[in-house]
């Protein structure tokens, strides 16, 4: 990458421009962006002079978030959570060998945990968005065949006692669709 590149992504990184620019589909900031050795480099050199792990979260949380807003599938979930692992261990690397002198504390890798999370819990929701859909539909192509039944039959009066308490189910909660 050319430098210039490099430098103009870690000042969007740092001014938390990097979200937009992911979502205007820049090809290069998508590569950049999920490469773990170029992240853990960026962040360093924007705490190296900071003394407080204040602005270490800061920036953890600004490459947090775009990972988490661009989960749209689970396969995009597990690569993000890689992301965030490998740079985590580039990271401590790093750290140590560039000697930076503000200390990792506690809340710096509770702030890892966290981020990991949410990627997790995007994932699970993506999921179970999916696989509600996929019920519905099942549900709908049952209503159909039993609606050929005669009303009076046991099958009819079992399947429609089945779909109702299917229907009563959380499953049909749509709570999570605004994520």
């Amino acid at each position: 990458m050319p430098v210039e590149v490099t430098q103009k992504f870690a000042s969007d990184l740092n001014s938390a421009e990097i979200n937009k620019k992911l979502k205007e589909g820049d090809q290069i900031y998508q590569i950049l962006a999920h490469d773990p050795e170029t992240l853990s480099h960026n962040v360093i050199d924007y705490i190296k002079d900071k003394d407080e792990n204040s602005e270490l979260i800061k920036i953890l949380w600004i490459i947090g978030e775009y990972l988490i807003d661009e989960i749209k599938s689970i396969k995009q979930e597990v690569i993000n959570r890689k992301v965030l692992n490998e740079l985590k261990d580039r990271l401590l690397i790093l750290w140590e060998e560039k000697h930076v002198k503000m200390p990792l504390t506690e809340e710096v890798y509770k702030t890892f945990a966290v981020i990991n999370t949410a990627l997790q819990i995007k994932g699970l929701v993506l999921l179970y968005k999916k696989h509600r859909k996929e019920l519905q539909t099942i549900i709908d192509k049952l209503k159909d065949i039993i609606n050929t039944l005669p009303p009076e039959s046991q099958l009819y009066q079992k399947v429609k006692e089945g779909l109702d308490k299917v229907e009563r189910s959380p499953l049909d909660d749509t709570s999570f669709d605004n994520l």
